[in-house]
């Protein structure tokens, strides 16, 4: 479970914790795809942002501000503030590395 400045988050724990199921799959924002390196969340300024590190780019979004839409069942889709979206999908094998 992920702390910060002594408030546990549950809910973005479960992604980091998990993220070896995650790390090799796919990142996609509008027409782009990357492959994931690295899920997070840290503190930066004032904010909680979780953050989803590709090759290529990443996409991240202050938990006040964001959080999981309704999607399809191979994917996890993201919606944060100015209607910036994006998705993550599973490594091929959908397992820990």
């Amino acid at each position: 479970m992920i702390t910060i400045d002594g408030i546990s988050y549950p809910f973005w724990s479960k992604f980091i914790d998990n993220k070896d199921e995650w790390t090799g799959g796919k990142l996609f924002e509008y027409n782009y795809s990357t492959i994931i390196k690295d899920i997070s969340l840290t503190k930066e300024s004032n904010a909680i942002v979780f953050r989803v590190t590709g090759e290529t780019f990443s996409c991240a979004f202050n938990i006040a501000y964001g959080g999981v839409v309704p999607g399809n069942n191979d994917s996890i889709s993201f919606s944060a503030y100015y209607s910036m979206s994006f998705r993550i999908k599973k490594n091929k094998d959908g397992l820990r590395r």
